[in-house]
């Protein structure tokens, strides 16, 4: 009797996944409107996602066991991303058979980028006491005990307006969420933090497609240990390619 009803649980959880898709469908109709669009340094992040692909820095596919449907998210709040996060997370929790599904978003501009130290200088002497490296730390830490979870998800975008606010190419990018997670990491068993503290990274992209006018996304997993090992090789492919240039530096033309 209880198998019967589990199947049916699931059942009804993919049922409730395929009416999100069908709404996201439209949602994201609306919200391309109004999104700008990154022609210009497209080329060039594909090329290096390829790049990090084969190097396994990047995974297509997500590499997490089941309790990472039971987490904290740190994730930038721009509605023409956020959607698509959280769909990737609970459909890959419904095809795992996930029974409980726990997600608590810490959502403040760039995502994870807010945790950079070097990142959080105000530039407004009013705002010059806050940190907000210090402010996603805190919350993080809230989450976790609010949420009775360990594990952490570190998220960052692209096109990412903050990246261009502060001229970071994607490789940069890549670098700032990394070290935000070896920062985390250290934190483990201090200042409130659970001493089996699990972090990952991951970055999603939306790709602007000139023959549909929409936007093609994918979530990639990144792998920390592999950025630390391939980095050098990394830049040295992409500048290889690029014509001696390491730089995709995101800016965002508005149609």
């Amino acid at each position: 009797m209880r198998g019967s009803l589990e199947k049916v649980k699931l059942f009804l959880l993919a049922w409730t996944a395929r009416i999100a898709i069908r709404a996201l469908g439209e949602i994201r109709a609306i919200l391309d409107r109004g999104h700008g669009h990154a022609h210009h340094a497209l080329d060039d992040v594909i090329r290096l996602k390829e790049i990090m692909e084969d190097l396994g820095v990047f995974g297509r596919l997500n590499p997490h066991g089941s309790s990472f449907d039971k987490k904290v998210k740190v994730a930038c709040g721009d509605g023409s991303h956020f959607l698509d996060l959280v769909l990737h997370d609970f459909l890959l929790a419904v095809r795992r058979g996930s029974k409980k599904i726990i997600q608590h978003f810490v959502a403040l501009n760039g995502g994870a980028l807010a945790l950079s130290e070097s990142l959080c200088t105000q530039e407004d002497e009013m705002f010059s006491p806050i940190r907000d490296d210090l402010v996603v730390l805190n919350h993080i830490r809230k989450a976790l005990a609010i949420k009775q979870v360990n594990d952490v998800v570190l998220s960052i975008h692209w096109p990412c307006g903050v990246a261009e606010l502060h001229h970071l190419s994607l490789l940069d990018q890549i670098e700032h969420l990394v070290a935000a997670k070896e920062r985390l990491k250290s934190l483990a068993g201090q200042h409130g933090f659970p001493v089996d503290l699990k972090v990952v990274c991951e970055v999603h992209f939306a790709r602007y497609d000139e023959l549909t006018g929409r936007y093609v996304r994918k979530t990639y997993h990144v792998s920390a240990t592999k950025w630390r090992a391939q980095k050098d090789e990394v830049v040295r492919r992409f500048t290889e390619a690029n014509g001696g240039v390491a730089s995709v530096v995101t800016e965002t033309v508005v149609a």
